[in-house]
Order: structure tokens, then C-alpha cells, then sequence
């Protein structure tokens, strides 16, 4: 997704005569649509898995499932917010 947006940004002209303004909409309209529904497919996708895994190591008596959770949590923050960071950082350019 970074590579279709870094592309589309290249695009985008000054020339208001040229469709500068139309290019600036459908460059915010890809920011504010597309990062939402990235990681919404990526939330369905990786569900499953992680609720599969939970539950047999609930059941063998590993940990509990708020373990599981907390562990999750902590291991996806700090790339969420480098991934944040540089995407606003690129949003802002």
C-alpha cells in the first residue's frame, strides 16, 4: 500500500488548471480510506489464528487468555506506531 500512495503522491501537480485540486481530493481520499480497511483485512486475517492458538494453550494451562492478550498487545504497539509515524510523516510531506 505504501508503494501505490508513494506513486500516487509523485503524481500530484501545482498546476491548479491541470487538476491539481482533483489530485489533492483523491490523494485524502486514499489516506483517509484506505489505512482503515488495511487494517481491518489484517485484524480478519490474522483472528483466527491467534484465537485458535489462545485457546489450546488456555486449555493446556499455559497461560490464561488476558495473558495472551496483554502479550499481543505489547508485541504490535511499537510497530503501530512507527507505522503510524511514517505514514503521517509522508501524509504531511
Amino acid at each position: 500500500m505504501g508503494l501505490f500512495l508513494l506513486f500516487f503522491v509523485l503524481r500530484v501537480q501545482n498546476d491548479v488548471l491541470k487538476g491539481a485540486i482533483q489530485d489533492r481530493v483523491g490523494l485524502l481520499y486514499q489516506f483517509v480510506g484506505a489505512t482503515p480497511y488495511t487494517g481491518m483485512l489484517n485484524a480478519v486475517n490474522l483472528f483466527p489464528v491467534l484465537r485458535a492458538v489462545s485457546d489450546q494453550e488456555s486449555q493446556d494451562g499455559l497461560y490464561q487468555k488476558w495473558q495472551m492478550l496483554l502479550a499481543y498487545v505489547l508485541h504490535v504497539l511499537p510497530f503501530s506506531i512507527v507505522a503510524t509515524m511514517i505514514f503521517s510523516s509522508v501524509c504531511y510531506w
